[in-house]
């Protein structure tokens, strides 16, 4: 049904390629979308409060079946948990909101040669914003890393390769 009305809207190939990324990119906006609404839900204490605060883009009888997903969905509840435990024991964090270190590392490559940066570079690009580093714990990890780099460095007697950096990025 989503691909049907892809086709007869846009003039897209008809192809198994163009049908994944089309499945892709909505998965992906999907997701974002149920997380927005996640958010209102949590943003009330009361179903009535909810009720009252119907999103813009939502009929009445859908947010009444979100908000009862959102309060007794089990399976739902289960995994936003372990989400939300998993996000608590996280002592980095990374500045690019849910673009991935994939996207930064594409959108960072040399223009000339196509290489993307190694993966200290790209640590510092994820873990900070106009200089300043999203948290002290970001900025250990990097400084950890370049010193480690620079001590195999002077053991070699040469530059290490990109394989060799990442892998002491890695044990870092």
């Amino acid at each position: 049904m989503l691909l049907d009305h892809m086709h007869d809207r846009w003039d897209l190939e008809d192809t198994p390629d163009t049908e994944a990324k089309v499945l892709t990119i909505a998965k992906v906006r999907s997701r974002g979308w149920r997380s927005t609404l996640s958010s209102t839900y949590k943003a009330y204490k009361t179903d009535a409060a909810r009720l009252a605060n119907l999103p813009e883009d939502l009929q009445p009888e859908e947010w009444e079946w979100m908000i009862e997903y959102f309060g007794t969905d089990l399976k739902f509840h289960e995994r936003s948990q372990k989400n939300t435990d998993s996000r608590k024991k996280q002592k980095t964090k990374r500045r690019t909101g849910s673009k991935s270190y994939s996207q930064v590392s594409f959108e960072k490559r040399n223009p000339e040669t196509g290489e993307e940066p190694d993966c200290i570079t790209l640590w510092e690009l994820t873990h900070t914003k106009n200089g300043t580093w999203s948290n002290t714990e970001s900025h250990d990890v990097y400084d950890k890393a370049c010193e480690e780099v620079k001590n195999k460095d002077t053991e070699t007697q040469g530059p290490l390769s990109d394989e060799q950096r990442h892998n002491i990025f890695q044990t870092t």
